[in-house]
């Protein structure tokens, strides 16, 4: 979502690929990031004193997609279909929450819209 978000603004306001990677990632907040973050606030922490556990935010790494509009998307449904098998894994774990197979599959629908050609 992050990477989306930074290649749109540094594609120029206004154009097609700007609407196009900021789509995706208001999708992927939508869709991804807010469902998910809901479930894992619920989950304890592990803590005696009952805390939840949450979630955090960052880049582990940077690296950006390639400044170029059509080979970003590219790299960005391969990142997608990555991250949708492991959330598709993590959701067929016995005791899985459903918000996972719920985050899989939305995160499948983005990863679609990724690999249809820019207009």
């Amino acid at each position: 979502m992050l990477r989306l978000l930074q290649h749109a603004f540094a594609s120029g306001a206004g154009g097609p690929a700007a609407s196009f990677f900021c789509d995706a990632a208001i999708n992927a907040m939508t869709t991804l990031i807010q469902p998910l973050g809901e479930e894992l606030a619920l989950l304890p922490s592990g803590h005696p004193d009952g805390s939840r556990a949450g979630t955090a935010f960052g880049l582990t790494r940077h690296v950006t997609l390639p400044s170029q509009a059509t080979i970003a998307r590219i790299v960005a449904a391969e990142r997608g279909r990555e991250l949708a098998e492991t959330a598709g894994a993590f959701a067929r774990l016995a005791g899985a929450p459903s918000s996972f197979g719920l985050a899989a599959a939305n995160l499948r629908r983005i990863v679609d819209r990724l690999q249809t050609p820019l207009c």
